[in-house]
């Protein structure tokens, strides 16, 4: 396995750039925040990420959430 070579650079290469793109803005947005807004707002902000995750994972992805994950969030 050490020496496995690919003969390709995915399956969804479009996928992989939408994701280091969105990962990119994500990140910049953070730093932007902490450097415009105080600190606890920005780390509150940043906190309350897996609400949001999935609010729109059953809005745009259509999945269904069920109980353990509202208790969790």
């Amino acid at each position: 396995m050490l020496f496995y070579k690919s003969s390709s650079i995915g399956g969804k290469p479009f996928l992989l750039v939408m994701r280091g793109v969105f990962g990119f803005s994500a990140m910049f947005c953070f730093f932007y925040s902490i450097s415009v807004l105080p600190l606890a707002t920005a780390s509150t902000f940043v906190k309350t990420a897996p609400i949001f995750t999935a609010l729109f994972a059953g809005y745009i992805l259509k999945e269904k959430a069920g109980p353990k994950v509202w208790t969790a969030l």
